[in-house]
Formats: C-alpha cells, structure tokens, sequence
C-alpha cells in the first residue's frame, strides 16, 4: 500500500491549521502557500474533511477554515480513511470470501496480522504525537 498525496497533503495542511489557527478561519490560500500544495487540490481535500466533521468553513471576506473538532486528538487513520477509505494491504484482507484461493493461501493470515498492526499504529498516532508540528 502506499499512501496517497492526498493523505500527505491533508495531514501536513491540518498540522498547519493546528499550529497557526488562533480563533478565525484561516483561508485556504494562506495554508496553501505555506505548504506549498495547489489551492484547487487543498480545496477537494478540505470538501472530505469538512464533509466528516474534521474542519469548519465559514464562509466570505473574512472567511476559511477552523477546526470543526479537538485537531490535536485526530488521529492519522482517520484522516487517511476519510480520504482513502478502509484500509488494507491486500483486498482478501476485508472479503476473504471474493478471493478464490482463499482455501489454499497459506499467507492470508499473515496479510490480515500485518494490516491490523499498521491500522493499530495509525490509530494510535494523533496529529498533537507528530514531533515538531509546531515548531517554527
């Protein structure tokens, strides 16, 4: 599996929001510009969040985006699976039963151990555990 721009994007962007929001929406551009992704793809990205609860917009002249949550207790596996959806490292891993060699693969339990050991992990790691995240 490897992880999406997407994914990347949306967790440095709302690490930028945790670190330099001060009570008003910050807009998309200033986030953007800082971290240097397309405003037209940061757009598409902040839609999911906001859409699951991640993010606010306010709308107009003075308008952006706040948390629409505690940022600091967002973990890693939610924003990758509001962006991605499920995780998993292989796709017998969530319909064994679609896989036809599912009866004589002596290696889908190991592909079902590791995927719940890297969800575990990125459940585990909230945006506030990432070291430096606000450092400037």
């Amino acid at each position: 599996m490897k992880l999406s721009t997407r994914s990347r994007y949306a967790i440095r962007s709302l690490l930028d929001l945790l670190c330099h929001y001060k009570g008003s929406p910050i807009s998309i551009k200033e986030i953007a510009t800082r971290q240097d992704i397309s405003e037209r793809y940061l757009e598409n990205i902040f839609h999911d969040l906001r859409t699951n609860g991640i993010l606010n917009s306010i709308k107009g002249k003075n308008g952006g985006f706040s948390p629409g949550c505690d940022l600091k207790n967002v973990t890693l596996l939610s924003i990758i699976e509001i962006l991605e959806g499920d995780i998993k490292i292989v796709a017998c891993v969530d319909k064994p039963k679609e896989c036809s060699r599912i009866s004589d693969c002596s290696s889908h339990n190991v592909w079902t151990k590791l995927n719940n050991i890297f969800r575990d992990s990125l459940s585990r790691i909230k945006l506030n555990d990432i070291e430096g995240c606000c450092d400037e």
